[in-house]
């Protein structure tokens, strides 16, 4: 994808983060997530291309998922 995406989100418990890895495991971004929108717009389109890895938490639990920005 090109940087821009919507985190649909449909659980009953409440975001709390997204933090995002480059390839290497380093942290490059932390982004607080409304807990009471279904929907969250991300925009990471200033990030060079590449694969990245997306860590989401809940107040009970958390995530990872690889997203490639081309």
């Amino acid at each position: 994808n090109s940087g821009e995406f919507s985190l649909l989100y449909n659980g009953i418990d409440s975001l709390e983060s997204l933090k995002v890895y480059d390839i290497t495991g380093k942290k490059i971004k932390i982004i607080t997530l409304k807990s009471n929108d279904n929907i969250n717009l991300i925009n990471l389109n200033y990030l060079p291309k590449g694969m990245y890895f997306i860590s989401i938490k809940t107040n009970k639990s958390s995530v990872t998922k690889k997203i490639v920005i081309e």
